[in-house]
């Protein structure tokens, strides 16, 4: 995939992704210092949204807290099953980058009625119905997606919440940061063999396997969005534990 071919530089879904580089290069990690600093007084941390803003950025959040041993318990779950939860004691973030997603949005209103005054939004537009409800409202500097949502932004998003680890633990990341987008590129234009490609296309189900980190979860997803395939994400080992039953020839996993 790459912007120098016409059938991959027409179409707006590989543009966004290609922007990905240039969004990653402009980010900065000082965005979330003073939220950082409120969240680290809090030490409790809950990351919601739904789908895309929900999955990679939040898990991914999470295993850096236990993998680096941050005094930080944090917490995240899909926003309408959030609002069973006393999240009073919570840092909250709620991403959004409609900010206008219903269960996101009911769930910061019924924290502001509840006065927890550490709501804090996630969007790709300003003056949204998010923003109403939360105190403070970060808007993402990818811009809005005409594609497939959740491309460049959910980079951004992971970025947005991984800097506020990054602050809490006074991590410095600005060699690893500085090269990222070049790694991100590589991975973008890397050339898929065509023996690959036609199992997939073959496939009756795509599954991947992975971390609980959002990383193979959200690229189920995105097939499914996409590709309009069926695709499962397997979490860990799983795809050794009962879901081989069910495999059929032709199926292929990541």
């Amino acid at each position: 995939m790459n912007l120098k071919e016409k059938k991959y530089s027409q179409y707006a879904l590989v543009q966004e992704m290609m922007d990905t580089v240039e969004t990653v290069k402009k980010f900065d990690p000082a965005c979330t210092k003073e939220i950082a600093a409120k969240v680290a007084k809090a030490g409790k941390a809950y990351f919601t949204g739904e789908g895309s803003s929900r999955i990679f950025p939040a898990k991914n959040a999470l295993r850096k807290t236990k993998r680096w041993g941050l005094d930080l318990n944090a917490q995240t779950d899909g926003s309408w099953q959030s609002r069973e939860y006393d999240l009073s004691k919570f840092a909250v973030f709620l991403a959004s980058n409609s900010g206008r997603t219903k269960e996101v949005t009911l769930l910061a209103k019924k924290l502001k009625e509840e006065g927890n005054a550490l709501r804090f939004g996630l969007t790709a537009n300003q003056d949204t119905i998010l923003s109403t409800f939360c105190a403070e409202t970060h808007v993402l500097n990818c811009g809005w997606e005409q594609a497939v949502a959740a491309t460049k932004s959910v980079v951004e998003q992971a970025l947005y919440y991984e800097s506020v680890l990054w602050n809490i633990a006074g991590k410095d990341v600005k060699a690893g940061l500085a090269a990222l987008p070049a790694q991100i590129e590589q991975a973008l234009t890397l050339q898929v063999p065509a023996e690959i490609v036609e199992w997939v296309k073959k496939a009756e189900t795509i599954y991947f396997a992975g971390y609980n980190d959002g990383v193979a979860e959200e690229l189920t997803l995105k097939t499914n969005e996409i590709t309009r395939r069926k695709s499962d994400f397997l979490e860990g080992t799983y795809a050794l534990h009962g879901i081989e039953e069910v495999m059929k020839e032709g199926d292929i996993i990541f």
